[in-house]
């Protein structure tokens, strides 16, 4: 266990500290070292004192209170970044050699550090704004994707997810042709949210103004109740459990 009472906690500071589970921010820290945390990997309790203005910790997340900014987590199974708008940046190395097989993020995060998943290989479900899809480390690990934001998919979003079975796109998430052509593994999709440009009927993602079929998923089966009036180019690229249409 170990509280740093006050100053500034260095990138150097917490070197060597191989065994480190509890770990808290005084009241009177100042200012946190970008990757500070990089080697706390066995870290699987934050907290910050309540007088302390500028971090907070909320539900094992450190954050920086002014700068929006997710400074790292702790080692836990399941990692759900707070969805009130308090967290919109993730820093460097903020998930680095973490053991967590889940983790959320919210559409509220505009950036994240290129390094911050590095070490990571054991995630395999995952929700991320689209944008961020590449910098998962082991994407070809992941089986559970949920992509939010305001992006498209992709297929290169998609690119390298070669153990996907179910995807989850957000309401405000649009899709490109061919984006699942290159995942033979998937078998679900399915829509988070309201007002989505998009439904879902028997494995079909339908663009539901134009009647389009975007993608058929797994043993998907064309609805005939005139829903669909169209398939679109790539709809069933890439499907290798679709035995009959």
């Amino acid at each position: 266990n170990l509280t740093v009472t006050d100053g500034e906690i260095t990138a150097e500071m917490l070197e060597g500290f191989t065994s480190l589970e509890s770990f808290t921010v005084g009241k009177g820290v100042t200012a946190i070292a970008e990757g500070a945390f990089k080697n706390a990997v066995t870290l699987s309790k934050i907290a910050a004192d309540e007088e302390n203005t500028a971090f907070k910790a909320v539900n094992g997340c450190l954050i920086d209170v002014v700068g929006k900014k997710l400074i790292t987590a702790a080692n836990a199974a399941n990692v759900e970044l707070p969805d009130d708008g308090s967290v919109t940046a993730i820093g460097e190395y903020a998930f680095a050699g973490k053991t967590f097989t889940s983790v959320k993020i919210p559409a509220a995060v505009t950036a994240i550090a290129e390094n911050a998943f590095e070490g990571v290989t054991t995630l395999t479900s995952v929700k991320i704004p689209v944008q961020f899809t590449s910098l998962i480390a082991n994407k070809e690990a992941v089986t559970s994707l949920t992509v939010c934001g305001t992006a498209a998919v992709t297929k290169s979003a998609l690119e390298g997810y070669t153990s996907l079975t179910e995807i989850v796109i957000a309401s405000t998430v649009s899709v490109e042709a061919g984006a699942f052509s290159d995942i033979s593994t998937l078998t679900a999709i399915s829509i988070d949210g309201d007002g989505s440009a998009y439904t879902v009927k028997d494995g079909c993602l339908i663009h539901t103004e134009s009647k389009t079929l975007v993608a058929g998923i797994g043993a998907a089966i064309v609805p005939i109740d005139g829903s669909v009036t169209a398939i679109g180019a790539y709809a069933f690229a890439g499907n290798t459990t679709v035995t009959e249409i």
